[in-house]
């Protein structure tokens, strides 16, 4: 019976945890983009502290559904996939490596996404903590069809212009992959409509992506964000 309540006691006190985690999660992933990633590309950011960055990253989704060990197991292995199949790629250099690599990354990102989706609409009163929690869904939408620009651009180099070059490790956005901080870029672009044009993707392909991603970016703080605010700005009434 004490057994019982102390392992009730000790998951209430990890679901409380979940909220404030969700705004350290996004506070990392911020940084991670707009901080780490033009540093990177001007090689004023240690490649050593890139590591330590996405193991934060990693805690931080951690904490967030501490109390649900299926979504934990699910995050760490496809983050320990992420890395094994980074350094299988390095080994073989080979086209094959890279695709299953991106699938790895794709694997972590969308596990990360669902995660993030499993706190932020779960049960129980909406918080600030939950409305930036669905900020962190937004940016990890931007960072999917990144990496989806990437490997477009691994079989058509020529499906955006002006051309993009990728050298370095394809792949990992957060670990100077040259090419890689432009589709960030361009997918935040896209994702936002904010639209620069410079740009611009001319495959059929790349296309139907971009406009995909630009439909999201209209439809999400529309209907899913502002929905949150309003449950928010209610369950403060009451």
């Amino acid at each position: 019976m004490s057994t019982g309540i102390i392992s009730f006691g000790l998951l209430r006190r990890m679901r409380r945890l979940s909220d404030p985690a969700l705004t350290f999660l996004v506070t990392l992933e911020l940084l991670a983009l707009f901080v780490n990633l033009p540093l990177t590309d001007l090689n004023y950011w240690p490649a050593a502290l890139d590591l330590p960055l996405e193991i934060l990253i990693v805690v931080a989704a951690v904490m967030v559904v501490s109390w649900n060990r299926s979504a934990i197991t699910a995050l760490l292995l496809a983050f320990v996939a992420s890395f094994a199949t980074a350094a299988f790629r390095n080994v073989l250099a080979s086209h094959v490596a890279t695709y299953i690599d991106f699938a790895a990354k794709f694997t972590f990102i969308a596990v990360l996404t669902w995660i993030v989706g499993i706190a932020v609409f779960s049960p129980g009163r909406i918080t600030s903590h939950r409305i930036i929690g669905a900020v962190a869904i937004y940016i990890q939408i931007a960072l999917i069809f990144a990496l989806s620009y990437l490997a477009l651009l691994t079989v058509q180099p020529s499906a955006f212009s002006p051309l993009i070059t990728l050298t370095g490790p394809t792949g990992d956005v957060l670990r100077g992959a040259h090419g890689g901080s432009q589709m960030v870029y361009f997918s935040l672009s896209t994702l936002t409509t904010t639209g620069y044009g410079d740009i611009v993707p001319v495959h059929p392909v790349a296309r139907s992506l971009a406009n995909l991603e630009a439909l999201i970016g209209q439809l999400f703080p529309a209907t899913l964000l502002a929905r949150l605010v309003t449950l928010e700005v209610e369950g403060h009434r009451h």
